[in-house]
C-alpha cells in the first residue's frame, strides 16, 4: 500500500474483513483510493480456513468503483447479482448429473482463457484449500502442448470456462473429450468482465455443491 501511495497508484482499491484496518486510516486522505470491508465477523466469531477474500470480492469492487465503460454493468449492481445467482442455481439443477460425476473424478482438470481465467483460477484454489482431491489449471489455449497428457478415461473429468463472447476452443473441447471425459462447460450469458463477473459466482455455487456430494 505505501508502495502504491508512492506512485500514485489511480485507482488504488483496498480490501480487507477488519472494519479499523489501519489500511483504512492510511488511504483515508488518498484522492483515488476504493476500499470494500467484506465478511466482518461478530464478536466472538472467527474465520474459517476457507474464509478468505476470494477474487470475487476484488472483482465487486472493481463494478463499484472503477469506471468500465463499455465494460461495465448495465443494470444496477444488486438487481445483476440477484439474476447471476438464480443462473447459477439453475446451471447446478441442469448439469447435476455432470457434477456428480466430476464429483467423483480422481483427477480434475479447469481450464479458461482471458476474462474466464478468474474463474478458472478461484477454482483451483477453492479445491486446493478445502482439499477436494487432485485438479490442475491451465489456460484453455495451453491444452493441447502436453501439460495434460496425464487425463485419463475413467479417472479424469473437465471444467471449461469461457465467456460467451471467446467460446471458439469450446465446440473443439467438447466434440474432441466429451465421448471420453465427463466435460462440464460454463459459458457466461454476459462477455466480457461481467461475464468473468457472472463465471466467479457460478464458481462459488459449483464449489460448494462439489464440496456436499464429496462429504
Amino acid at each position: 500500500t505505501h508502495a502504491a501511495l508512492r506512485r500514485r497508484a489511480e485507482p488504488l482499491a483496498v480490501l480487507t474483513s477488519v472494519p479499523d484496518s489501519p489500511l483504512l486510516h492510511l488511504i483515508a486522505e488518498y484522492p483515488y483510493a476504493a476500499s470494500a470491508v467484506t465478511g466482518c465477523l461478530k464478536a466472538g466469531e472467527r474465520e474459517g480456513f476457507i474464509g478468505v477474500q476470494t477474487l470475487l470480492s476484488a472483482l465487486g469492487v472493481l463494478a463499484v468503483h472503477v469506471n468500465m465503460g463499455s465494460r461495465g454493468f448495465r443494470v444496477p449492481l444488486v438487481q445483476w447479482a440477484d439474476v447471476a445467482c438464480d443462473d447459477a442455481r439453475l446451471f447446478l439443477r441442469e448439469r447435476a448429473s455432470i457434477i456428480a460425476l466430476i464429483s467423483k473424478a480422481e483427477q480434475v482438470v479447469v481450464l479458461g482463457t482471458d476474462w474466464a481465467w478468474p474463474a478458472a483460477a478461484d477454482l483451483e484454489s477453492k479445491w486446493v484449500e478445502g482439499g477436494l482431491g487432485w485438479i490442475e489449471a491451465c489456460e484453455t489455449k495451453n491444452y493441447t502442448h502436453g501439460r495434460y497428457m496425464n487425463a485419463r478415461p475413467g479417472r479424469t473429468a473437465i471444467v471449461l470456462f469461457a465467456t460467451c463472447d471467446q467460446t471458439e476452443l469450446v465446440d473443439l473441447f467438447v466434440q474432441a473429450c466429451s465421448d471420453r471425459f465427463p466435460l462440464l462447460p460454463i459459458i457466461s450469458c454476459m462477455p466480457g468482465f461481467e461475464g468473468a463477473c457472472e463465471l466467479m459466482i457460478r464458481t462459488s455455487y459449483l464449489f460448494a455443491e462439489i464440496s456436499k456430494l464429496k462429504d
